[in-house]
């Protein structure tokens, strides 16, 4: 396996939470809430004024824009911060702040400006709004490759246990980057990758191809209808998925796990990719994500859980609420719990 290569994640998150920062700031100004909050304002009004109708996303804004300091919450309203411009940093603060800026920009550059856009779009959603701009290929090509989700779904891989020398599925392969690093790091029999995808297929062909990896991939397309076999000629001996059930409900991911356990052996490892939360409370990174068309929210773990154990797994693994980890344990057909009528 592939050794270990240094990270620093601590400060890739510190880096990260600044430029939530920057980005819920600017929201709240395009938003002109400095001046509708020169006197407070219950949630209530501010709903009213702003004329916002999702209220779920509109209290986690307003939630993450009274910890981030920039906006006071005291009995139950919400004024603006006329001091936040005039607090002073420690020099230590500052130098550890700036060490953390670098690093988001020299591994993870792309994101700025993925972030940045869908931040611009945060309003309208807010105001009821139905998102429309799917993420350009291109900006999601180029920070999949970055150093940063590299490493990420490396480490996902080792954490997951993945046999070496192996046959694995890489379902939900996308543009073809965790096909690459799934080759690296375990030097695999054959990879199948699989998306529903024909676009995403033929880029991550063209990936593979530029890497001289193609003699080692068997690309398949599974248009993800769950009710069908995913077209694979052998039992697998592993699996990766990543970052693909944030467009899946819990029902949803029961009946995808129940279709990718057809094709793996028993005691088959999967593993995976997937920030992962505890609770039913929207997060900053996540709060932006949902101006991407596809995006469903980050799943909560007591559903992911309950989708692997209902569909024959054992029960998963989190570690640093991002990587998952388990095995397909059951040979015998799982009873699905019959779905409600609508």
């Amino acid at each position: 396996m592939e050794s270990k290569e240094e990270f620093d994640l601590v400060a890739m998150a510190q880096g990260l939470k600044w430029l939530m920062r920057q980005l819920y700031t600017k929201i709240a100004k395009a938003e002109e809430f400095p001046e509708l909050l020169k006197s407070p304002k219950s949630f209530v009004q501010i709903v009213e004024e702003k004329k916002y109708k999702n209220l779920r996303l509109t209290e986690a804004f307003l939630k993450h824009l009274a910890d981030q300091n920039i906006l006071l919450l005291e009995d139950g309203k919400y004024s603006w911060n006329d001091n936040i411009r005039h607090k002073v940093k420690g020099k230590t603060v500052v130098e550890a702040e700036a060490v953390a800026i670098k690093n988001v920009q020299e591994k993870a550059l792309p994101l700025f400006g993925i972030l940045r856009k869908y931040a611009e779009t945060i309003p309208k959603i807010l105001r009821g709004g139905t998102p429309d701009r799917e993420a350009e290929l291109v900006i999601w090509d180029s920070l999949y490759n970055t150093e940063f989700y590299s490493f990420l779904r490396k480490e996902a891989i080792r954490r997951g246990n993945l046999p070496e020398n192996s046959v694995i599925i890489d379902f939900g392969c996308r543009l073809g980057w965790s096909t690459i690093d799934i080759i690296k790091v375990l030097n695999p029999k054959k990879v199948y990758a699989v998306d529903p995808s024909p676009l995403m297929i033929e880029l991550a062909y063209e990936n593979l191809l530029a890497l001289d990896l193609m003699k080692k991939v068997e690309f398949v397309r599974y248009d993800f209808d769950f009710e069908k076999k995913i077209d694979i000629p052998e039992k697998c001996d592993g699996a990766f998925i990543g970052l693909l059930f944030n467009r899946y409900s819990g029902e949803e991911i029961t009946d995808m796990l129940l279709a990718l356990r057809s094709v793996l052996k028993g005691g088959a490892r999967v593993c995976g990719l997937q920030p992962i939360k505890d609770s039913e409370a929207i997060d900053a990174a996540e709060l932006l994500l949902f101006a991407d068309k596809e995006f469903r929210g980050y799943p909560e773990y007591e559903i992911f859980k309950t989708a692997f154990i209902r569909s024959g797994f054992g029960k998963p693994v989190i570690e640093r609420s991002m990587f998952f980890h388990t095995t397909y344990i059951a040979e015998k057909p799982v009873e699905k719990p019959e779905k409600k009528k609508k």
